[in-house]
């Protein structure tokens, strides 16, 4: 069985130009087989019909369950890699998630990552890490609590990539291997309209929310249910397109930092979807040199950049107040565009 690409302690690679790759990992498309066939022929050894034959069983699958069990990772229109998702369940008893009474200490049922595979030229460059991420990614959408993986013992690349992403060690007895084992943190418990939306955008594009590599959040904004409604309303008809919000929270690790091209659903004042947003640009600057301009996009008040400052001051300093960090205006901001796109 193959996982993740193996590792050669000071074996000399051709690597390409670009050391910082942009990285797109998504579910594995039928014009992906040609690609994904031929490194799986260089990786596992058989000959290519036989790799191309599993491949195929595993589209098939994919297709039949309409769950993504095959993702690849992208870098411009070259396909670098590919990686596995399974769902393993004990057959002579359906209703539970663990090893039958008698068989200790074996595989779980649940979902399992399994069979990363980097093409030779693209290895250390983030690949795996690309694909580990964007399947717990959709796991998380799918409200998966559990992820499992089986390590062989002499695959110390994987090893290494699970530790680094939480993944520990759980009693095994059902091979030479080591299972790892990954709670996924679901965070909190959202309106059933948020669910709905994001189902209805995916079908306006013509996606199935089991197969889609798109993900999102959701949230509102400020820290009243007012303010949340009022603002929500302001998206909803195109006058806001812009937020800012404090830099210090990113740097803490408490949210990550927002990306140009990710979702988010607009929740109201009582945890209601309102709208779906994706967002155009990040921009990191201090308070006091914030745009009028920027101000005026943000949509909030008359428009102007001096109602901006005191609205922001004011909820700054309610933000800032139980960490007893007084607010400055050198502090830095974090401005993002973004357009409202169903």
């Amino acid at each position: 069985m193959a996982h993740f690409a193996e590792y050669l302690p000071g074996a000399q690679r051709r690597r390409p130009a670009v050391l910082s790759l942009e990285l797109q990992a998504r579910p594995a498309k039928a014009s992906d087989l040609e690609a994904i066939t031929r490194i799986a022929a260089v990786q596992e050894g058989p000959s290519q019909p036989e790799s191309r034959q599993a491949l195929q069983h595993c589209f098939a699958e994919a297709a039949k369950l309409d769950l993504p069990l095959l993702w690849v990772a992208m870098w411009q229109d070259e396909l670098l890699g590919f990686a596995k998702l399974r769902h393993f369940q004990w057959p002579t008893d359906t209703s539970s998630d663990t090893p039958p009474a008698d068989l200790p200490n074996l595989a779980p049922t649940g979902w399992y990552l399994d069979g990363v595979m980097v093409a030779q030229r693209y290895r250390r460059l983030g690949v795996g890490k690309a694909l580990t991420q964007a399947r717990l990614n959709w796991l998380r959408s799918q409200a998966c609590k559990t992820v499992y993986c089986w390590v062989e013992a002499q695959n110390l690349a994987c090893i290494d990539l699970d530790k680094a992403f939480g993944f520990a060690e759980m009693p095994f007895a059902g091979g030479q291997g080591i299972l790892y084992k990954l709670d996924l943190p679901l965070g909190p418990e959202y309106h059933p309209s948020v669910t709905s939306l994001w189902r209805e955008y995916l079908a306006s594009l013509g996606e199935s929310p089991g197969l889609t590599a798109k993900t999102y959040t959701a949230w509102h904004f400020c820290d009243n249910p007012t303010d949340a409604d009022h603002l929500a309303e302001l998206v909803k008809t195109g006058i806001k397109r812009a937020t800012t919000s404090l830099y210090h929270w990113y740097q803490t690790g408490a949210e990550p930092l927002p990306k140009e091209g990710e979702y988010s659903l607009i929740l109201n004042g009582l945890g209601e979807a309102q709208c779906l947003i994706q967002t155009q640009s990040i921009e990191i600057m201090p308070f006091e040199q914030v745009s009028a301009e920027f101000a005026s996009i943000e949509g909030e008040g008359d428009g102007s950049v001096d109602y901006w400052r005191r609205a922001h001051i004011a909820f700054f300093e309610r933000e800032l107040k139980e960490t007893g960090i007084a607010f400055e205006p050198q502090m830095p901001v974090v401005c993002e565009v973004f357009k409202r796109v169903y």
